[in-house]
């Protein structure tokens, strides 16, 4: 009876082998994309193997280690994506600075700072096209779209999304 059960049990739950095998498939799509921004990777990295993994029942019981570990790597890249953002984002600030000192106000367009102070104006990272950019009184304001990939107009959230606020004392106060 033990032998009927070893081929069942191979065919619900993944060997070892064909669990690594897997994982390190995933691994390699995420490295390879790491390289990418995340406009040019399409749905992001790894997309349709996890797809793959997600919406079939018989992979999601079958390869459920796997399963457990690969969102976590989907949340690095996009942490890694927003940080070279920032980096980004800060070129692009200085780059303005030196131009509002030299010139005496801030460039109409973010095109003016290449290629002098910038040997090109970076993309942003979530959208492929370019950098938010716009002048409010004396101040600049650069910002990306994100990973949301909503323009919010470059405000700062500081309390994300859908996240309950506490100070509410019961009263439903989620942001949408």
């Amino acid at each position: 009876s033990a032998m009927a059960v070893a081929p069942l049990a191979n065919f619900v739950g993944a060997s070892r082998k064909e669990m690594t095998d897997l994982h390190k498939q995933i691994m390699d799509d995420f490295q390879t994309g790491f390289a990418k921004p995340f406009w040019e990777s399409g749905k992001g990295v790894a997309h349709d193997r996890l797809e793959w993994l997600q919406t079939h029942a018989l992979h999601r019981e079958r390869y459920w280690l796997v399963r457990l570990v690969t969102p976590v790597i989907g949340g690095v890249y996009t942490a890694q994506q927003s940080a070279v953002g920032r980096r980004d984002g800060i070129l692009i600030a200085l780059a303005l600075e030196m131009h509002r000192r030299r010139q005496g106000g801030y460039p109409s367009s973010l095109k003016a700072l290449s290629p002098d102070l910038l040997p090109s104006v970076p993309r942003d990272r979530f959208t492929g096209s370019s950098v938010r950019y716009r002048v409010e009184g004396d101040q600049a304001v650069v910002y990306s779209v994100g990973s949301d990939l909503d323009d919010d107009g470059g405000v700062l959230a500081l309390v994300p999304k859908n996240f309950w606020n506490a100070s509410s004392h019961g009263e439903e106060d989620a942001r949408t």
